[in-house]
């Protein structure tokens, strides 16, 4: 029962993982056009010439990219913990495994796809410049 359950939460974790950054492009906002940020920065130097008093900067917001990422390892991490309680338990070993291994995977995700960045990187490179001859 156990697995199970840390296999439902390891999956959610890496549906997080995998999906976050996804989920955070729908929401960037557009590029600003040159004749605004023109306008912008003019704006800027003419408030700093007459020395009028600088606005309250904002309040720190939260940065909801990061906290969904820390929930979707949490997650993963969670689901490791139920597997290997769910081994302690004598339950299914099989189950028990699955759980483990995409707990694993929801927490490593983002050092996966990295690594095959640059292993994918590499390989060209060394297609593209082998060192003999």
């Amino acid at each position: 029962m156990l697995g199970l359950l840390g296999i439902i939460v390891a999956f959610l974790g890496l549906a997080g993982t995998v999906f976050t950054p996804l989920a955070f492009e729908v929401q960037r906002p557009p590029p600003i056009k040159f004749s605004e940020a023109v306008v912008d920065i003019g704006v800027k130097i003419k408030d700093r010439i007459i020395k009028k008093e600088a606005p309250v900067p904002p309040q720190a917001k939260t940065d909801w990219k990061v906290v969904a990422a820390i929930i979707a390892s949490a997650l993963g991490f969670i689901g490791v913990a139920l597997g290997v309680a769910s081994w302690i338990r004598r339950e299914d070993s099989r189950i028990s495994s699955v759980a483990v291994a995409v707990g694993v995977a929801a927490i490593a995700f983002h050092y996966v796809v990295i690594a095959v960045g640059i292993a994918v990187f590499l390989f060209l490179f060394g297609l593209l410049f082998p060192l003999s001859g």
